[in-house]
């Protein structure tokens, strides 16, 4: 029984089945009637689905972004029951449990997995840092005209 194998033109993309001794040298395409040099992959772009197509239509994307939000959502609500738990057994206040180390732990469990000790962050009491603004705001206006009639009012 002979070997067949499978190569593909370089200047179509037909796919041509034979021996591989038959592609050792250049041969006629079938398909473009062309004297090419068969190759074991072809030339088409790799097909990477998206969560998001580039261009799709209104109802469709807006499903999309939509279906996106409730899997965050749902993902960060089951985070936070993790937490409530690991508080509840831990015996602190679920602000303390660390939120990266409960994704973490619902990342790696399996079904029917014991909750493990979770990272307790430290109590700061007194660690609250005013919400201010560092600089005040410059007196210069915005540049709302093109730069060379800015140049000449200024005398530059």
């Amino acid at each position: 029984m002979t070997e067949v194998a499978s190569r593909y033109c370089p200047s179509c993309g037909a796919r041509v089945k034979a021996s591989p001794e038959v592609f050792q040298k250049p041969q006629k395409c079938p398909k473009c009637d062309k004297v090419v040099t068969f190759h074991d992959y072809t030339n088409d772009p790799v097909k990477v689905s998206s969560s998001i197509p580039e261009n799709p239509p209104q109802q469709d994307w807006f499903d999309t972004v939509l279906y996106a939000c409730m899997v965050r959502a749902l993902i960060y609500n089951m985070v936070r029951q993790v937490m409530l738990e690991a508080a509840s057994r831990q015996k602190v206040e679920v602000w303390r449990i660390s939120f990266i180390d409960a994704l973490r732990w619902l990342q790696t469990a399996s079904p029917g997995d014991e909750l493990s000790k979770l990272v307790v962050n430290p109590c700061r009491p007194n660690r609250l840092e005013p919400r201010v603004k560092k600089r005040r705001p410059k007196s210069y206006s915005f540049m709302n005209k093109p730069r060379r009639q800015l140049k000449k009012e200024m005398g530059g």
